[in-house]
C-alpha cells in the first residue's frame, strides 16, 4: 500500500517536472519570437559548463563557471539596402572557471582560468530578423593556473571560438560554444578543444 502511493506520489512529480519544463521552453520560445528587435544588457550574470579534451592524449577536464557579460549590445537596421555592414549583435565579458581531471591518470589535476573577451555576430544588422540560431565569433584572454600531482603551474591563456545562440533576448541566453584553449604552461599537454554550455538571466 505504501509502495504504491510513494510511487503514484513519484509519478506525479515526474508529470509537474515534465509540465514545468514544456512551461518553460514556451516560454523560453514566445520570448524569442517577440523581444524587441534592438536592445542591450549591462551586467548580465550566467554560468557555464564544459569540458577541456586534450588534444596530445584525449584527457579530459570537465567543469565551469561564471560568464558574465560587461556589455551586450542587438541592432537591426530595418532598411535592407543600407550601406551600414556592422555585426548584429557585440558582447565584452569575463569570466571564471574551474576544472577538474576526470580521467585515468589526471584525476588529481586542477586548472582555474580568469578571462576576458569579446564576440560578435556573424548576421549583420541589415539582414539578422531573429532572436534566435545566432552564429558568433570572438576570443578571449587571461591568465591559468594548473595544478597536477607533480607541481603547480601559472601562465597566461588565449582561446579563439565559435558559438551559436539558441535563443538571445534581453532577460535570456542559451549559447552553445566551441573553443581551442591554448596556454603557456605545458602547451602540448594543455592544448584542448573545449564545448561548453552558457546559459544567463536577468529580470
Amino acid at each position: 500500500m505504501i509502495y504504491r502511493m510513494s510511487k503514484k506520489l513519484s509519478e506525479e512529480k515526474v508529470i509537474l517536472i515534465r509540465g514545468a519544463i514544456i512551461a518553460v521552453f514556451c516560454w523560453l520560445i514566445h520570448t524569442s519570437l517577440y523581444a524587441n528587435d534592438t536592445f542591450g544588457n549591462v551586467l548580465m550574470p550566467g554560468l557555464s559548463g564544459g569540458v577541456l579534451v586534450s588534444t596530445s592524449d584525449g584527457s579530459i577536464l570537465a567543469g565551469g563557471g561564471f560568464h558574465f557579460s560587461l556589455l551586450y549590445g542587438r541592432a537591426e537596421e530595418k532598411d535592407p539596402n543600407t550601406e551600414l555592414v556592422y555585426p548584429a549583435c557585440w558582447e565584452f565579458f569575463v569570466e571564471v572557471n574551474l576544472y577538474r581531471g576526470v580521467s585515468r591518470g589526471n584525476s588529481g589535476n586542477w586548472l582555474f582560468d580568469y578571462l576576458a573577451g569579446a564576440s560578435i555576430s556573424f548576421d549583420r544588422a541589415n539582414t539578422l530578423s531573429r532572436n534566435f540560431f545566432i552564429p558568433y565569433y570572438g576570443i578571449k584572454a587571461g591568465g591559468v593556473y594548473l595544478n597536477t600531482d607533480a607541481s603547480e603551474y601559472n601562465g597566461l591563456a588565449i582561446s579563439p571560438f565559435l558559438g551559436i545562440s539558441i535563443i538571445r533576448t534581453q532577460n535570456f541566453f542559451l549559447n552553445v560554444e566551441a573553443s581551442i584553449f591554448m596556454t603557456t604552461v605545458l602547451f602540448r599537454e594543455t592544448l584542448s578543444f573545449t564545448p561548453a554550455l552558457l546559459s544567463g538571466i536577468t529580470f
